[in-house]
């Protein structure tokens, strides 16, 4: 994943999701914060901070597969399939109607394959969510590096215009 190059890229040390399902009691003033900052960070990088905790999660579903951790594994696919429809409801579909349908579409053919991972206990499909969703974030990650990008807040500051 391409890193966001200027310093704001904050929202999310290399290496770590967004959300961690795992961690949200045991460090409650940093979750807090993390939660504070990702509020109020415009809607584009929101979006991006979703996709890296939903490829985080798409990967780890896939790993825990393959280690016959099922219980982790649908507790991650559950996490993913979370973010995917956040996702999904973030752009907003009267300004960019043909963009709200085809990410619509997206989202519904990624939330089935993680249903797909977790039925067939197959780690592939997780997988190919992880790879359309990384490519997803580097296309974004291209938007926000155009100049004004960030100032394309929508009217509405929960949806990505």
């Amino acid at each position: 994943m391409a890193a966001i190059d200027d310093a704001d890229d904050s929202l999310r040390p290399r290496g770590q999701p967004v959300i961690e399902a795992k961690s949200r009691h045991t460090h409650a003033p940093a979750a807090a914060y993390a939660t504070t900052r990702f509020a109020s960070a415009p809607p584009i990088r929101q979006r991006i901070a979703l996709l890296d905790g939903a490829v985080a999660a798409a990967l780890s579903t896939a790993s825990a597969i393959e280690r016959h951790s099922l219980e982790e594994a649908h507790e991650q696919a559950s996490l993913c399939r979370g973010m995917l429809l956040e996702l999904a409801f973030m752009i907003r579909g009267d300004s960019m109607p043909q963009l709200a349908l085809a990410m619509s579409g997206l989202t519904v053919y990624l939330h089935g394959l993680m249903v797909q991972s977790m039925t067939e206990r197959s780690p592939e499909p997780a997988r190919r969510v992880a790879r359309l969703l990384q490519c997803e974030r580097e296309a974004w990650v291209d938007r926000l590096r155009e100049p004004g990008a960030l100032g394309m807040i929508c009217q509405r500051t929960d949806a990505v215009a």
